[in-house]
């Protein structure tokens, strides 16, 4: 009997074993075709970024611009990124690139004189785009999160590549613009100044309709205690000089 049921034990351990590794290559299964599907639609995405016409394209932008336009902590962020899938981070770096570079030959065709609409698509009020400082903080926290895998990955290396081109061509724009600020500065301490100045005024007069609105109702609340049987409004009044 003592034999049998270490057999049966035995017996149980294996077969527990046999379900536990069976059930470790299942989950293997799946992580691999969870991996394989993410890579696919990453590429997808990837390799739709630059149709303009695309619905898809669209609405996916939009949905990015409501992401990035959102508060946020940057360090919860951060973290959160370090977190996305490998091949979510490359779609994510094409489009902030594609950004950046939408922001430069806009830029460019200003200070060109051409004006209008920029190559790739980039107009004014575009409702798919970003705006350009949603777009550098975001950069930023990616790169923060996943530089050093963008690096030890070559096929990032082109898209990094056109994200310093399009970071140099902003850089270039504001060494020329600085050259202004000397000249400028006195007339944007005073723009400033009025614009505080105008801040200010508009708390005192909100604090001004307030006051004058707690003065109606103690008014009104004096002019109740001197009516006869008006103990709750006595009462009321007390409260208001509390």
């Amino acid at each position: 009997p003592q034999m049998r049921a270490f057999a049966t034990a035995a017996g149980g351990v294996g077969g527990d074993d046999a379900r536990r590794k069976k059930k470790q290559q299942q989950q293997q299964q799946q992580q691999r075709a969870g991996k394989k599907q993410a890579a696919t639609s990453g590429a997808a995405a990837g390799a739709d970024i630059n149709n303009e016409g695309s619905s898809a394209t669209r609405a996916f932008e939009t949905f990015l611009k409501l992401v990035m336009s959102a508060k946020r902590n940057d360090a919860f962020v951060i973290t959160s990124l370090t977190t996305l899938p490998f091949d979510s981070s490359q779609v994510l770096m094409a489009y902030l690139t594609k950004w950046v570079s939408l922001y430069r030959r806009r830029h460019a065709k200003v200070s060109n004189g051409s004006g209008g609409r920029a190559k790739g698509g980039a107009r004014g009020g575009d409702s798919a785009q970003p705006a350009f400082d949603h777009v550098i903080s975001w950069t930023m926290m990616l790169l923060d999160a996943r530089y050093a895998e963008f690096v030890l990955s070559p096929e990032c290396h082109e898209l990094l590549e056109q994200l310093a081109e399009g970071v140099n061509g902003h850089i270039e724009l504001c060494e020329k613009a600085a050259d202004l600020r000397g000249h400028l500065q006195g007339f944007l301490a005073a723009a400033r100044a009025r614009a505080e100045a105008a801040k200010a005024r508009s708390r005192a007069r909100a604090g001004g309709r307030r006051g004058a609105a707690g003065r109606g109702a103690a008014a009104a609340a004096a002019a109740a205690a001197a009516a006869p049987g008006t103990g709750q409004s006595r009462y009321a009044i007390e409260v208001l000089r509390i």
